[in-house]
């Protein structure tokens, strides 16, 4: 209606309404408007403003990349990326990587399609054989690994578990040795006091010469009062 002239013929307000719904449209729809195809997969900044746009993504399929804030739902997103998406210096930075990464992406493809596209029959048969020796050599490495990590946590365990306990002697030899014991026990404090008592007993000389000694004082006290 605007390229072909209809809003000249309409009235000024309705043509300037029309003309805002016209901006409002090619602001938020101007990114696929000549799109073919379901993209492979979305990025969005701000889930939780564009939650139309989250919703319909998760109908048709489409993986979401997305910057996660802390009051968005990362269930919701394939690949959340935890970042501020309220600040414009962050989105822009983020968004910029994005592009950058799409357009690095596509050069990439494009190279290694034209580089099959160049292998004859015979270097994509070899190329094939390598692949597949590759994950053949990748599978047995990884269960070489896990024979030795299976190895260590059985030597692991091995080490720490409990050992094995012996047989109980039979309960007469218990009593027996117990009795002993007992007995032991018993005859040590009476073989200490017999010790004791020869060590402590004083020879009858000595015995004599000590009583000898306790009477002298008495004798001479006699003496001098008579």
């Amino acid at each position: 209606m605007r390229d072909s002239g209809e809003f000249e013929a309409m009235p000024k307000k309705e043509a300037l309404l029309i003309g805002r719904e016209l901006a409002k449209l090619e602001r938020n729809l101007i990114g696929i408007r000549n799109m073919e195809s379901q993209p492979d997969a979305v990025f969005i900044l701000d889930t939780k403003k564009e939650a139309i746009a989250v919703t319909e993504a998760n109908k048709l399929g489409i993986p979401i990349i997305a910057v996660v804030d802390t009051n968005c739902d990362p269930d919701e997103i394939g690949f959340p990326i935890p970042g501020n998406d309220d600040a414009i210096r962050a989105g822009d930075l983020m968004s910029r990587i994005m592009a950058d990464a799409v357009i690095e992406g596509r050069q990439i493809a494009a190279q290694k399609n034209l580089i099959i596209e160049q292998r004859t029959e015979e270097e994509e048969a070899e190329h094939v054989a390598q692949q597949a020796a590759a994950r053949d050599a990748a599978a047995k490495q990884a269960a070489e690994r896990e024979s030795r990590v299976a190895a260590a946590k059985e030597q692991a365990a091995a080490a720490e578990a409990p050992p094995t306990p012996t047989e109980a002697p039979p309960p007469a030899a218990v009593a027996e040795a117990a009795v002993a014991a007992v007995v032991a026990e018993t005859e040590a404090p009476v073989a200490e006091a017999e010790v004791e008592s020869a060590t402590e007993a004083p020879e009858p000389a000595e015995s004599e010469a000590a009583l000898a000694s306790d009477s002298a004082p008495t004798e001479e006290f006699q003496e001098g009062g008579s």
